[in-house]
C-alpha cells in the first residue's frame, strides 16, 4: 500500500472501483494497470490537502466530484472520485444531473453504474468486495447483465459498451438486457460522433475478433444507426471467387487485420462497403 493511500485511508475510506476489480475476478492481464478509485468520508479541502502532500492534484469540475492526482515520480496520473448520484435530463447523454457527496454510501454509487459487473468495489483498507448488484456471480456465470431498467434509454452509448464487453469477455447477454438493447437501438442517433467513434475503437483495438461485436449490433438493430454502410452490405452476393456476402466477408477481413494497427482495422472492415 502507497503512503498516499494510507494517508487517506487514516482520515476516512478509499475503493477500488469498476474496470479494475472486473478484470481482476475475471482475470484479465494488467488488471491493475489502470485503476480508478473512490473516496468517502473526508471533505473535499481536507482530501486535496493530503493528497497535495504526495503529488499534484486538480478537481476536474465540482458537478462531478473527481480529482485528477499524479503522485510524486510516479508518470501516472490517477482518478480520484466521490461517491454519486446522477439521473438523465435528456437524450444522448447531453444534460445529466450529477449530485456528488462525500458521505454518500459506496453502494448508492455502485447502483447507479451501467452494467452490475462493473458495479462492484474492493475495499482498499481489507480488501473486502462490496457487490450491492451481484456482480461476481455474474462474472462467474459469465452473463452480462444491466444494472437498473432504463440503463440503455438513459445513455444508449451504453448497448456499445455492453456488446464490446460481451463480445471481449465471452459473456452471454441477459435476455431483458438484450432486449431493453433492442428497444433503445434507435437511440444511438443521438448520441455525439466522436463518442460513438471513441467506443467502437475501443471495440476495435480491446476484441480479438471484432466480427462479434458487429454481428450483435445487427442482431439488436443498431448496426444501421453507427454504420449504416456495413449494415447495407448484410446479403449483398459477390461473384464465384466470394463464399459468403459482403457483410461476412467484410467481418472475416476485419478479424484477420492486426489488433495494433487501427487504421488497417478499419481499412479492412470497410474495404467493400462501396460494393453496395
Amino acid at each position: 500500500m502507497s503512503d498516499w493511500q494510507k494517508a487517506v485511508l487514516d482520515k476516512g475510506e478509499l475503493y477500488v472501483v469498476g474496470g479494475a476489480v472486473r478484470d481482476e475476478l475475471l482475470g484479465v492481464a494488467g488488471a491493475r494497470d489502470e485503476i480508478d478509485y473512490l473516496v468517502r468520508g473526508i471533505p473535499p479541502e481536507e482530501l486535496e490537502a493530503i493528497l497535495r502532500g504526495f503529488g499534484t492534484v486538480e478537481l476536474v469540475g465540482k458537478s462531478f466530484g473527481v480529482h485528477k492526482f499524479s503522485p510524486a515520480r510516479s508518470g501516472k496520473t490517477i482518478d480520484i472520485a466521490y461517491p454519486r448520484r446522477e439521473w438523465s435530463l435528456g437524450p444522448g447523454h447531453r444534460e445529466f444531473a450529477v449530485e456528488w457527496d462525500w458521505s454518500l454510501a459506496v453502494e448508492e454509487d455502485l447502483r447507479r453504474r451501467d452494467f452490475t459487473i462493473n458495479s462492484m468495489a474492493r475495499d482498499a483498507r481489507d480488501g473486502r468486495l462490496i457487490d450491492p448488484c451481484n456482480g461476481r456471480a455474474d462474472i462467474k456465470d459469465r452473463i452480462l447483465r444491466a444494472v437498473f431498467a432504463g440503463a440503455f434509454e438513459e445513455d444508449p452509448l451504453r448497448i456499445l459498451r455492453g456488446v464490446r464487453f460481451a463480445v471481449r469477455f465471452g459473456l452471454t447477454v441477459e435476455r431483458s438486457t438484450l432486449e431493453s438493447m433492442k428497444a433503445s437501438a434507435g437511440l444511438l442517433i443521438t448520441l455525439s460522433p466522436e463518442r460513438v467513434q471513441e467506443e467502437l475503437t475501443k471495440t476495435m483495438t480491446h476484441c480479438e475478433r471484432p466480427s462479434g461485436a458487429f454481428e450483435l449490433l445487427r442482431e439488436i438493430g443498431a448496426l444501421e444507426h453507427v454504420l449504416p454502410e456495413l449494415d447495407r452490405c448484410a446479403g449483398v452476393e459477390q461473384n464465384e471467387f466470394h463464399p459468403d456476402d459482403v457483410f461476412v466477408h467484410s467481418l472475416k477481413t476485419c478479424d484477420c487485420a492486426p489488433t495494433d494497427n487501427l487504421a488497417v482495422r478499419w481499412a479492412a472492415l470497410l474495404h467493400d462497403v462501396g460494393k453496395v
